[in-house]
């Protein structure tokens, strides 16, 4: 842009010294309106000259008559004022009393002024508002009294009428038939004589002593005394005797742990605790005859039968011993549909196979009950030790699935009795 460029169309022209600032074009001075002409100013101005009260816009009651033209007329209104009738004085019964100060200040004016006030305040009374507080007074301890009364009536009532009604249930239910009702029986006392689990109770150190001399014991013949039936499995013992090789001064810590159990016919008794070489064990303990014995069976978890060779479809799987649990390992031989799976793992959880059982059969029901949740408790078992006796069954299937065909007790303990 160059600003030296002169454009006479595009600039001012330039300012001199001698330039005068005066407006060619001055603004017009400003007119204001006239004031307008109040009609009702002049109107209320000859009201109030002529000695009446001029209207009030709020009180529509003092409006002055309108002419046809709407125009208000000053005269008119007096007109009309004037030509209204006047209201007759009527008498006002009065009555003045003219008392000195004297007379107010005197003992008997105060006593004709208290005697006004009284007799005005006697136009206010009644008898009723008199009578009101005596009466209430009279009535709220007569009503006390009936309500009292009452009461006892009513439980009296309430008391013979139970007792006729007792009395009557009481007859009606020696009226049917007594063979219903069977005569009350004395509780049994319990003591070791008659309850095995209270005896089992008291045997805990006598159980430690038997676990002691069978960990400790090198031969069956050392300690076949002090096994549940021992002479019978004689023969088991003799081919699946392993001696534990405790110490001769060795005893199970203090934690050692004694219970008595009952089930069913069996009540027997568990010694739990840790061996001379850290291992867990779980003893179990019957009376045969008046002596307290281990049970080998269940203590050891014997089987006429290894996991071993029933993983591989082999062995006598007549009665075995372990832990089932409920499963989902299905075959084409054995589908879903038609079977119930359990997974069957043995003693000391070492190997496992899998059985299963028919839907819809007796043993299938009893299987499945030992899982079922507790409506009291909400509770369910995961594992069970049980003793089954299996079978291979007529499908094709794999060798480490087995059929089960019974299931012996809910439990490891010696099913024979002595």
């Amino acid at each position: 842009m160059n600003p030296e460029f002169h454009d006479p169309n595009n600039h001012a022209p330039a300012l001199n010294p001698a330039d005068e600032w005066v407006d060619d074009d001055p603004l017009p001075s400003p007119q204001l309106p006239p004031k307008r002409h109040d009609p009702m100013k002049s109107f209320r101005t000859e009201l109030v000259i002529a000695g009446y009260r001029s209207p009030d816009p709020e009180r529509p009651g003092d409006s002055i008559p309108v002419t046809r033209h709407g125009q208000n007329r000053a005269a008119d209104a007096v007109s009309d004022v004037a030509n209204r009738k006047s209201i007759p004085d009527l008498p006002v019964r009065t009555a003045t009393v003219e008392t000195s100060p004297r007379q107010i200040h005197s003992p008997e004016g105060r006593q004709q002024s208290r005697r006004g006030m009284v007799s005005k305040r006697k136009r206010f009374r009644t008898k009723d508002n008199e009578e009101w507080g005596r009466r209430s007074k009279r009535n709220s301890a007569r009503w006390m009294a009936y309500v009292a009364l009452g009461v006892i009536a009513l439980i009296a009532v309430t008391l013979f009428t139970k007792q006729f009604i007792g009395r009557e249930e009481e007859n009606r239910a020696r009226t049917p038939d007594m063979a219903k009702f069977r005569p009350v029986e004395p509780e049994r006392v319990l003591n070791e004589d008659n309850d095995p689990v209270l005896r089992l109770n008291r045997q805990g150190e006598q159980a430690i002593n038997i676990y002691v001399r069978y960990a400790s014991s090198g031969r069956v013949q050392d300690v076949i005394d002090d096994l549940y039936l021992g002479d019978r499995n004689l023969a088991s013992l003799d081919r699946e005797w392993k001696a534990l090789g405790a110490p001769s001064h060795w005893r199970p810590g203090d934690k050692t742990a004694w219970s008595a159990h009952h089930n069913g016919n069996h009540p027997y008794g568990v010694l739990k605790g840790v061996n001379h070489d850290f291992s867990k064990f779980h003893a179990f303990f019957r009376f045969e005859g008046d002596r307290l014995k281990l049970d080998w069976k269940a203590t050891c978890g014997y089987g006429s039968a290894h996991f071993g060779d029933l993983k591989t479809g082999q062995g006598d799987a007549s009665e075995i011993r372990g832990w089932i649990s409920p499963a989902d390992f299905y075959t084409q031989a054995l589908p879903e549909r038609n079977y119930h799976s359990f997974l069957f793992i043995s003693p000391k959880k070492e190997a496992s196979i899998w059985v299963y059982s028919k839907i819809g059969s007796q043993l299938d029901q009893q299987l499945m009950a030992m899982f079922m949740v507790s409506p009291i408790t909400g509770e369910f078992q995961k594992e069970v030790m049980v003793t089954l006796s299996l079978a291979r069954g007529e499908q094709q299937i794999l060798p480490r699935q087995w059929m089960v065909s019974q299931l012996l007790a809910k439990n490891w303990l010696d099913q024979h009795e002595p």
